[in-house]
């Protein structure tokens, strides 16, 4: 599984770092898409945003792997990313939970800490 996850965040890292919603709504699980599509996903995004541009990220490090069965999902395989990276306003730790799907990957968790939000 770990295999092909880092040239997939690659390639959705610099969309989901655009903060608009529409740049990545594709690449979200159902569940996700339908949470950040309310006033309180927006609410968010806006926070996310402040970091502003994206300009380089470490390398993408797998945390943990998972596979199992749940009431809500049925079975999943799922890993945890985390990417620290760099932005115009700071540093920040991305976490992305990926779930597998036919085609590849679809985001089904976004976790972002910086010392930005504390300003």
């Amino acid at each position: 599984m770990s295999q092909d996850i880092s040239p997939y965040v690659e390639r959705v890292l610099p969309e989901i770092a655009t903060w608009q919603y529409q740049s990545f709504e594709q690449e979200l699980t159902p569940t996700l898409r339908e949470q950040l599509s309310t006033p309180k996903g927006d609410k968010l995004l806006r926070q996310f945003a402040t970091l502003g541009a994206l300009e380089s990220h470490e390398p993408i490090q797998v945390i943990r792997t998972e596979r199992g069965v749940n009431l809500s999902e049925g079975r999943y395989n799922r890993a945890v990313v985390l990417i620290p990276a760099h932005f115009a306003a700071g540093d920040a730790e991305i976490q992305l939970a990926l779930d597998r799907v036919a085609d590849g990957y679809a985001i089904t968790g976004i976790h972002i800490s910086s010392d930005v939000f504390l300003d």
